[in-house]
């Protein structure tokens, strides 16, 4: 028997942070804020297995 889990506490997995600075007299507001989800961020998800050998 086997039991595979991703996420298993279903932890929010966060995106880079806005990596845009500004310049002198137009600052950028966002700056090293995390914005988004990453791309890969799964939600919780479980897998079953079972296997009778003879």
């Amino acid at each position: 028997m086997r039991i595979e889990a991703t996420n298993l506490f279903n932890h929010v997995n966060l995106g880079l942070p806005d990596s845009t600075i500004g310049v002198p007299g137009d600052p950028s507001p966002n700056a090293g804020r995390i914005n988004s989800t990453a791309d890969n961020g799964d939600m919780r998800f479980f897998q079953l297995g079972l296997r009778f050998s003879f």
